[in-house]
């Protein structure tokens, strides 16, 4: 077990327009959902508390093998992040799928984000302007991979289709955000460093970090140091879909391991 405290004061908080109400598909539910956080650290990775400029490069969201985690992204410096998101209402630790796990191949983790950017870029040539908030058929062409997440029918890029459209389509276009990500793999590449692993919380309206919380083993095989946590949230939370809203980030500390205190 580990002891997490959330400082009281955001690490950085970012204004964009309020999310539109969006048709989840049959049986959906979609209010609250940590998915919401995955997208706002993606269109905003200034989010994670860290001191070099990133890049996201994938959104596996629970993918098999050595896709785990939700959220892939790499720095200025070549450090590779890798981030997972929790509901603390889940009640399971963001730790969990860190326990079992391989780092891919170089080659292996820039191939699949080469293809899933090509996807992100059919999709971005068939729906210039976005989606709408209606869920998509399941037969519409080239919503269903890309480098974002895009379970639900792109249903965070549906929700916060100005941000998708307005932040990050112009940098996919342009091709900035291609070049950016390579150079940062490259540095990846020269020296391979082993991966921070980051535990994340998308908290809404009274939601809490939990204080303890189970590291599954991963600083057994992951130096302190390399093992983050961090939580999201929007505010107000007093209207769901407000004309403009809020998101701010907290640091988790990750104090120490109960089992190594113990011993």
């Amino acid at each position: 077990m580990v002891i997490l405290e959330r400082e009281m004061e955001p690490f950085k908080c970012v204004t964009a327009l309020g999310p539109i109400k969006v048709s989840p598909g049959l049986g959906m539910k979609t209010e609250r959902t940590e998915l919401q956080g995955t997208f706002w650290v993606f269109a905003w990775p200034e989010l994670i508390p860290w001191k070099h400029k990133i890049v996201p490069l994938l959104s596996p969201c629970g993918g098999k093998g050595w896709k785990v985690g939700d959220l892939w992204a790499v720095d200025e410096k070549g450090q590779l992040l890798i981030i997972e998101n929790k509901r603390v209402r889940n009640r399971e630790s963001p730790f969990k799928k860190f326990e079992h796990h391989r780092i891919p191949a170089v080659d292996e983790l820039r191939s699949d984000w080469l293809v899933s950017l090509e996807q992100e870029m059919i999709f971005r040539q068939l729906y210039a302007d976005g989606l709408g908030p209606e869920m998509p058929p399941r037969s519409a062409h080239g919503i269903g991979r890309g480098v974002l997440d895009t379970s639900r029918g792109r249903m965070e890029c549906r929700r916060y289709r100005h941000v998708y459209c307005q932040l990050l389509a112009p940098d996919f276009d342009s091709g900035e955000y291609k070049q950016r990500a390579e150079l940062y793999l490259n540095r990846y590449a020269a020296q391979q460093k082993p991966p921070h692993y980051f535990g994340l919380y998308t908290l809404f309206e009274s939601d809490k970090v939990p204080r303890y919380v189970d590291d599954h083993g991963l600083l057994t095989h992951a130096q302190k140091q390399n093992v983050h946590a961090f939580a999201v949230q929007r505010f107000p939370e007093s209207r769901y879909y407000p004309d403009e809203c809020q998101i701010c980030s907290y640091r988790v500390k990750v104090r120490q391991s109960l089992r190594s205190t113990a011993s």
